[in-house]
């Protein structure tokens, strides 16, 4: 390239490919060995790191859970094995066929229960009396007069801390969950400190129009964003696209966070957009906490009302979760 004083090379950069060019000042492209100075490289494109997130979470699940019925396990045997010396193993091994099993002793046990062995009280008792696991929680939360069976009790509590669901109300009672003013003071508290005003949703009568379409379970996600939408919306005009954002992702809809937050460089994150009826967005939690810092806080808030929104559609009229499962 020496006898050219001056050139310039253009590149066109793609995900998959890149395009070059080398031409004089004037922009004719430059000829060398007879060949003109021109191409493209592909190449294979980038993946992002969604695929490896999503295994690396369900690992960390997976150890915390184990941890969580281990940590449960030492709690409960003391107790336990005044009562029963192998009902641990018992559940260990209640995968296995009869023939792979072994007793405390090294033994294959003689009857082929996976959890109670008792004489007058075996598996056959135990599913009789309570066919599902939601029958023995219910049973044991309104029991008031006897004292269970130390087994029964770990079963309960093992069942709830391997399905321990969420803690966005932590320090709250049930009952108070069950308030939607609950849940809709926390929303507007956090969306005051970014500057939006939700003021009118604690009025009153305003909150009960609210409740009212949060509740209505016959009502679909696009429907209830409008309705919504009518109650939230204000007349500042520079705040009207993120009170729409906020009516969207209460609501279970998708929503960028940079509608959310009034903030285009959010677009450029890996994780742009959230939606809480999407089964992944757990997945995606930790990774948008970090993106996000002290204004994720908003993001809990509303959380909660849409939760609140799912337990509703579970409890119904039931006092408990357990109650809930055995009506259905």
């Amino acid at each position: 390239m020496k006898k050219f004083e001056e050139y310039y090379i253009g590149l066109d950069m793609g995900t998959g490919s890149v395009g070059w060019a080398v031409t004089d000042p004037t922009y004719n492209i430059i000829k060398r060995h007879g060949k003109a100075l021109w191409g493209i490289r592909l190449f294979e494109s980038a993946k992002t790191a969604e695929e490896r997130r999503i295994f690396r979470t369900s690992r960390r699940r997976t150890e915390r859970r184990k941890n969580r019925l281990h940590l449960l396990q030492e709690i409960f045997a003391e107790e336990i094995s005044k009562k029963d010396m192998g009902f641990y193993q018992r559940m260990k091994e209640s995968k296995y066929w009869h023939e792979d099993k072994k007793d405390i002793n090294g033994n294959m046990p003689e009857l082929p229960y996976a959890l109670f062995a008792d004489d007058g009280f075996t598996d056959k008792d135990y599913y009789k009396k309570y066919p599902t696991i939601f029958h023995l929680r219910y049973a044991l939360a309104t029991n008031t007069t006897d004292k269970p069976d130390i087994r029964l009790l770990y079963l309960a509590l093992h069942h709830i801390i391997k399905h321990r669901g969420h803690f966005l109300f932590e320090g709250k009672k049930l009952s108070e969950v069950k308030e939607f003013s609950t849940a809709i003071e926390a929303l507007v508290q956090q969306a005051e400190e970014q500057e939006i005003d939700l003021k009118s949703l604690t009025q009153e009568e305003v909150l009960t129009q609210l409740e009212h379409i949060m509740s209505d379970a016959q009502c679909t996600k696009s429907d209830k964003k409008t309705q919504v939408s009518k109650l939230i919306v204000g007349t500042d005009k520079q705040k009207q696209k993120q009170e729409k954002a906020i009516a969207a992702l209460i609501t279970g809809c998708t929503v960028k966070l940079s509608d959310i937050f009034a903030d285009p460089e959010l677009d450029k994150e890996e994780i742009s957009k959230i939606c809480f009826s999407d089964n992944g967005y757990e997945e995606k939690e930790v990774e948008i906490e970090s993106v996000l810092a002290d204004r994720f806080l908003l993001i809990a808030a509303a959380k909660g009302v849409y939760d609140w929104t799912v337990l509703h559609d579970i409890l119904g009229d039931a006092r408990f979760l357990s109650e809930a499962k055995v009506n259905l």
